[in-house]
């Protein structure tokens, strides 16, 4: 009944599905209980094993990648362009890459469904010259010019959110959203949902605030924005580096279902306890 020869994990767990649906019934019949094949077991946990391994690996690697391409890899001796394009095989020069090969690069790059970064082919010299990566945004480092395509009306932006903690909530809803030690605030056009199988870029999973800008408003009070090559919204926020909060529209708190947080914003000081923000007046 059951075919061991390299079986794929999905073609092991649907297996082992059906041998539970056995069982199931069995025990509903008072009929002898049939053991699930323990190779069949063993299989399973090597292909889930492997493939979890996998993920943690990649995981780690876009990390290192992003914290180099984004932060640090000047001072570790990379050379990193004006437009923020690093040299794959300096890349892989470095100690903290001893362990990486190209095809670990493509397989973070292929598999990452927010196109955290670029990949480029550039023909001059030998092949192993000619592959450059970037990270589309996230930097800190000041002198690098990416290309950005400013966003000049709020029709090109019509949804602008900025993901957050509970806990970070706290400051920034009297401070605003700060860029902190990184050149922009980050922003997503959209929040998936479980229905949603579009993936969208700058918010993080473990966002449980979700903060929607009035871009509009921002944009007619000078505050810049800006689109990343991956549809990621980007601004500098005010001279100070912020984004004040009377620029929020609202405010959602994600659990099983999206619901609105009252918060009290500040203007002229005089605080006022809704659910949206007030309308200028």
């Amino acid at each position: 009944m059951f075919s061991l020869s390299k079986p794929s994990v999905y073609h092991v767990h649907a297996q082992i599905s059906s041998v539970f649906k056995t069982i199931f019934r069995s025990y509903h019949r008072n009929e002898p209980r049939r053991p699930i094949p323990e190779e069949l077991v063993k299989q399973y946990d090597r292909k889930t094993t492997k493939r979890s391994q996998d993920h943690v690996n990649r995981l780690r690697l876009s990390k290192q990648l992003s914290w180099l391409l984004r932060h640090n890899g000047r001072q570790e001796g990379l050379m990193i362009r004006s437009d923020g394009f690093a040299r794959v095989r300096d890349v892989l020069k470095l100690h903290s890459m001893r362990d990486v090969s190209f095809k670990d690069i493509q397989d973070v790059i292929k598999l990452d469904n927010k196109a955290r970064f670029s990949l480029n082919f550039e023909a001059h010299g030998s092949e192993s010259d000619s592959w450059w990566i970037r990270a589309n945004q996230g930097h800190s480092i000041e002198t690098l010019d990416l290309e950005l395509e400013r966003v000049g009306s709020a029709d090109k932006i019509p949804t602008v959110i900025h993901g957050t903690t509970e806990e970070a909530w706290k400051i920034i809803s009297k401070h605003g959203l700060s860029r902190m030690n990184r050149n922009h605030i980050h922003f997503a056009q959209g929040f998936g949902r479980k229905d949603d199988q579009k993936v969208f870029s700058g918010i993080r999973k473990s966002s449980r605030i979700l903060i929607y800008v009035d871009a509009a408003k921002a944009l007619a009070d000078g505050i810049k924005f800006y689109l990343s090559s991956n549809d990621v919204v980007l601004s500098p926020g005010n001279e100070a580096g912020y984004l004040e909060p009377k620029y929020f529209q609202r405010v959602e708190r994600v659990g099983r279902k999206l619901e609105s947080l009252p918060w009290k914003p500040v203007m002229n000081g005089i605080s006022e306890s809704i659910g949206m923000a007030p309308e200028a007046k």
